[in-house]
């Protein structure tokens, strides 16, 4: 029995490992390769030797195919699998390569070690039957015992085709998924609720996912945010250089190791969604946050500072938007604990971090408002 890990840190010295159990590989693969995982994945590997290195090379080919890195965790079986992209992505398993090289012992060890040393997992698991149980996840007995899961206790949230488990005393969030044909990825990816998790303890842990796009300039991050058709693609995609756009829909705010607001690019979920999934995002990278800037079409270009009242709300509401997702269908009391969470880590956003009203005009310069805040803020530090 195969098990299929991609690792994903954050800023905040967070580290997932999003797992996938045994047919539910192809769903992990495209979604590690919208995410630029393959880049953290093949580093990881290469210390391993020379089959890992060229694992590595593989996944940086033009058109950002990677190969895939299957651990056998059978207690007889001693062998990685390395496999080439499929051809089809399908979660029935028809079209599931056959391995190409097995390599020794030591790898598999090292393998197991980061399988093990995650602070969270993700696991992925194909639901293709109705469960026998529905109080507990219809997981496969061998990886029932594997990750020691208990009997009874758990939590369900439904999100369409995504049932998450979670566990009091269980450190992994259990994602079941509906059977779907490979023609469905690209609808099932492009909802984004697959990520809940990682939302939700981004926010425990005193984040915020905002809808928003992000952009860097030497060094620091800066979101453009607001509701839909207010100009946040139009700008993140017109910003010239020195700048340059990380995202143009949606960020996650983190407080790194030192205590700073962070800022992770993550895809736009709509353009997976609408087929158009080519793009990548490399959620991993990271710049401290200088800023955020609600936009305000407008016949000319001005910022002015917003006052932390009227920044609460527009924060908490840009966050709302976007786990509102996963809200849909969760118990209503969890929902309103996440909100007061999330409207008390707005507040602090708003008194720690400069934020801004942009009032930007179709085709002016409204990176020059940016430009000034930026130098004024840089003046006020110090820096």
């Amino acid at each position: 029995m195969h098990i299929t890990q991609f690792p994903m840190s954050l800023a905040n010295g967070q580290n997932w490992s999003l797992t996938a159990y045994g047919q539910a590989w192809p769903l992990l693969w495209e979604l590690a390769r919208i995410m630029e995982l393959e880049q953290y994945a093949g580093t990881a590997w290469q210390k391993y030797g020379h089959i890992i290195t060229t694992v590595s090379q593989r996944m940086l080919t033009p058109g950002r195919h990677c190969w895939l890195v299957q651990q056998c965790l059978c207690p007889s079986c001693e062998t990685v699998s390395v496999f080439p992209p499929p051809s089809t992505r399908s979660l029935s398993g028809s079209s599931a390569p056959s391995p190409l090289m097995p390599v020794n012992g030591d790898l598999l060890q090292g393998a197991s070690s980061a399988f093990k040393e995650a602070d969270r997992r993700l696991v992925l698991v194909p639901l293709t039957r109705a469960p026998d149980n529905p109080s507990e996840p219809a997981v496969d007995p061998w990886l029932a015992a594997r990750l020691d899961l208990p009997q009874d206790g758990w939590s369900r949230i439904n999100l369409g085709a995504l049932r998450f488990w979670t566990h009091a005393r269980v450190r992994d969030v259990i994602c079941e998924i509906v059977w779907v044909p490979c023609s469905s990825f690209d609808a099932l990816l492009g909802t984004g609720m697959i990520l809940a998790p990682i939302y939700e303890q981004a926010v425990e842990g005193g984040g915020l996912p905002l809808h928003a796009g992000l952009v860097e300039l030497n060094g620091r991050a800066y979101l453009l945010a607001g509701p839909a058709e207010t100009g946040k693609t139009t700008c993140c995609t017109s910003i010239p250089s020195p700048w340059r756009c990380l995202c143009d829909d949606e960020a996650l705010l983190v407080r790194d190791v030192r205590g700073r607001w962070t800022a992770h690019p993550f895809p736009t979920w709509s353009h997976i969604r609408n087929g158009r999934s080519d793009s990548t995002w490399n959620v991993q990278a990271h710049f401290p946050l200088g800023g955020v800037f609600f936009l305000k079409q407008s016949s000319q270009d001005r910022a002015r500072p917003l006052g932390q009242g009227d920044a609460s709300m527009r924060i908490f509401g840009s966050a709302k938007q976007v786990l509102r997702r996963s809200e849909q269908k969760g118990d209503p009391r969890e929902t309103r604990q996440q909100r007061l969470k999330l409207f008390d880590n707005a507040c602090r956003l708003a008194v720690e971090v400069p934020i801004y009203e942009l009032c930007a005009s179709l085709g002016g310069s409204f990176w020059e408002e940016m430009e000034r805040c930026h130098e004024g803020a840089l003046s006020s530090t110090g820096n």
